[in-house]
C-alpha cells in the first residue's frame, strides 16, 4: 500500500528470489540465496563466511573439492559456488571442469579465487575450467559482494 492512498506500487515478479519494484530489481529474501564456500584454508573460509553472513546469505563451507562433489551428488543445489583454486588432492579447475560437465549442476553460477599472479597463465586454466568469473586475491569485500550479486542476478533473469 502506498502511503497516503490506497493504490499498491507496481511489482513485477520476474523470479521467487526476484521482483521488479518501480523499475528497480530488487532481491528478495536473501536468506534464501545459499552459497557452497569451497577452501582448504579454514581461516580463509571463516571470514569470507562471517562476510558474507553480514550480508544477508547463508554459506556453507566444505574443505576440499571431492567434498564439495560429494555434496553436489547428493541433490545439494546452492545458489552460487565460491571455490579457492589451489586446494591439495584436486584442484578448483579440477572440480570446476566435472560441476561445468554436470547438466544438474552445469547451471549453478561459480566463482574461483585465486592469487593471479602464482601460476603463469591461470587466467586462461580459469576461463577453460568453466567458471563464470573469478576474483584476484587478495579481494576487496565489495569487489567479492559485486560479483556475487551480479551472477545471482543473472541466474534469475
Amino acid at each position: 500500500m502506498v502511503a497516503g492512498g490506497n493504490r499498491n506500487p507496481l511489482v513485477v515478479p520476474i523470479h521467487s528470489k526476484v521482483f521488479i519494484f518501480c523499475g528497480l530489481i530488487i532481491q528478495a529474501r536473501r536468506e534464501e540465496v545459499e552459497i557452497l564456500l569451497v577452501d582448504d584454508e579454514r581461516v580463509t573460509g571463516r571470514l569470507v563466511k562471517k562476510l558474507l553472513e553480514r550480508h544477508g546469505y547463508s554459506v556453507k563451507v566444505v574443505n576440499s573439492g571431492d567434498e564439495a562433489l560429494d555434496l553436489l551428488k547428493s541433490g545439494y543445489k546452492p545458489s552460487l559456488i565460491l571455490m579457492d583454486v589451489f586446494m591439495p588432492e584436486m584442484s578448483g579447475i579440477e572440480v570446476s571442469k566435472k560441476i561445468k560437465a554436470n547438466p544438474a549442476t552445469t547451471g549453478i553460477p561459480l566463482l574461483l579465487f585465486t592469487v593471479l599472479g602464482l601460476v603463469p597463465g591461470i587466467r586462461h586454466a580459469i576461463k577453460e575450467s568453466g567458471a563464470d568469473d573469478y576474483v584476484a586475491k587478495p579481494f576487496e569485500k565489495d569487489t567479492l559482494l559485486e560479483k556475487i550479486r551480479h551472477h545471482l542476478a543473472e541466474t534469475t533473469s
